[in-house]
């Protein structure tokens, strides 16, 4: 009776043991596996001339990576974004390329804030065959060889028609002026201006250039003022737009101000202060939030975007916050199908359609 006794017991430890390796087993299976992070590179201006643009620009990115992984990341994995300044220098700008696609092994890069930057950037990608979600605006960022480099703002073909098709429908000016920026986003505007000029019915007559980080441009106004246009176009970024439209004033220039894209922030109006009324410049809708009709396609995300951007940073989010955003919401679409294979990426990136961004569908 005894030995029976022991033998009942011994198997329903037995059991007892089974059955705890099996529920063990069953808690293995359910915990879920830990994903590598997928990584992503970011070249952004937080430093020099390009920082009102690259700052905007950083704090989406780390607005929307903060917001995907807290929701899960992506399919489990989670983002890891590692973002570089460039210094608003196209040399480091490819230092930070190299650096973040040899060593840190991104799939997929973000940037640069600034023309000059993006065609440094340019070369290393297509090398090293990683795509490029870009956030600059000069024509010839993608006017050749650009398989691996997917564009965010408008080009500046697209804002210059914009701007010479408002100037033909005032009817009061025949006679344009150029003073631009004398870097590739500069000079691209100024051509395609000098371009498309004739065709909307204007003449250009002066053009003038000044250097990046020029502290002064009375010199050209003057030159400008001397031929008598009917208006002055001003194709760069900040802060050399502010100085020439506070000069233009002491120069008793009253003619109208045209802007570029480039100037679609309140740093222009920091800069410019009481000069900056009346400036005309291109823009998109994320300027204006608060008058997007209930049927705008681009209502919802934009409204959101402000919203978010608001409450995190206490201030609205300009044009450039707006690039960055769309760049990582693109991503953020393509990367579950594509995985971290960097020609996956580039290969879905070519077949969205009909997504609608802060910059457009």
């Amino acid at each position: 009776m005894k030995r029976l006794t022991v033998l009942v017991l011994i198997l329903l430890l037995f059991v007892s043991f089974l059955t705890n390796v099996s529920c063990q087993k069953k808690e293995e299976v359910k915990r879920p596996e830990k994903k590598e992070p997928i990584k992503i590179g970011a070249i952004l201006s937080l430093s020099g001339a390009g920082s009102p643009i690259g700052i905007p620009e950083r704090n989406s990115l780390n607005m929307l990576v903060e917001k995907i992984n807290k929701e899960g990341g992506i399919d489990g994995a989670p983002i890891e974004l590692s973002i570089e300044d460039d210094e608003t220098n196209p040399s480091k700008a490819s230092q930070a390329a190299r650096k973040l696609i040899q060593e840190e092994k991104v799939v997929a890069l973000i940037g640069s804030s600034v023309s000059p930057c993006s065609l440094a950037i340019k070369e290393i990608v297509n090398e090293e065959k990683v795509p490029l979600l870009c956030l600059s605006a000069a024509n010839s960022i993608t006017a050749t060889d650009f398989e691996w480099i997917f564009r965010m703002p408008p080009k500046d073909a697209v804002a210059v028609e914009k701007i010479l098709t408002y100037i033909k429908n005032r009817g009061d000016v025949k006679k344009v002026a150029i003073l631009h920026d004398s870097n590739p986003f500069g000079q691209s505007g100024a051509d395609e201006i000098q371009r498309r000029a004739s065709d909307f019915g204007l003449e250009v007559v002066s053009v003038e250039k000044y250097e990046t980080n020029a502290p002064d441009v009375t010199a050209q106004l003057t030159k400008i003022k001397n031929k008598s246009p009917d208006a002055l176009i001003v194709w760069g970024t900040n802060p050399v737009p502010a100085i020439a439209a506070k000069t233009m004033k002491q120069l008793g220039m009253d003619i109208p101000y045209f802007g570029s894209h480039g100037i679609a922030n309140m740093k222009f109006i920091e800069l410019a202060g009481e000069a900056a009324n009346g400036v005309i410049f291109p823009a998109g809708k994320i300027l204006l939030p608060d008058e997007l009709t209930a049927d705008d396609p681009q209502k919802e995300v934009i409204g959101s975007f402000v919203s978010d951007y608001e409450e995190k940073y206490n201030e609205p989010p300009n044009t450039f916050a707006g690039h960055a955003y769309d760049a990582l919401l693109i991503l953020k679409e393509v990367l579950p199908k594509a995985g971290a294979n960097r020609a996956k990426i580039r290969d879905e990136l070519e077949k969205i359609k009909g997504f609608v961004g802060i910059d457009g569908t």
